[in-house]
């Protein structure tokens, strides 16, 4: 969030000032590039007294995470904790009274989308169309964009 600005301007101090707001949900995760990994422990001594230096742990290489473990949960287990999958509808729809520039486009991009769905369901073949979900996606895509212009301009 900072990392565009000039160095010195504080983005060291206004992260740990962000992160000790926050302390309340902490453990707190620093990724930083190693070769200032040394100055975010100095800095975070020096803002920060309240925090003990045997609670910031310093991960140096692999070998300095051996003590550390990961909680690894079978695939089934967490599939039943999530949410049901919710699938939603995009209506496609525009006004029979309008007349737009956008609305041939709109019919002819209906049709590929129809044919490219029969091909998917093995009802017509079409050499010129080489993938079909692709294609799918970039009709879908203008669908959605001609629709809007359609609504917008009639």
């Amino acid at each position: 969030m900072f990392d565009r600005d000039e160095m010195g301007l504080g983005k060291t101090l206004q992260a740990i000032s962000i992160a000790y707001y926050y302390r309340d949900v902490w453990p707190l995760l620093i990724v930083a590039p190693s070769s200032v990994k040394f100055s975010w422990i100095d800095e975070i001594e020096k803002w920060l007294p309240d925090v003990e230096p045997h609670n910031l742990n310093l991960i140096r290489s692999g070998s300095d995470i051996r003590h550390m473990f990961m909680i690894r949960r079978l695939k089934k287990e967490v599939l039943t904790q999530l949410p049901p999958k919710r699938r939603q509808k995009v209506i496609f729809d525009i006004s029979e009274s309008g007349t737009s520039q956008y609305k041939k486009e709109l019919e002819q991009t209906m049709k590929d989308f129809k044919k490219c769905s029969a091909i998917l369901r093995g009802d017509a073949e079409d050499p010129s169309i080489k993938s079909p979900m692709f294609e799918m996606n970039r009709l879908s895509n203008q669908l959605y964009r001609y629709t809007g212009l359609v609504k917008v301009l009639c």
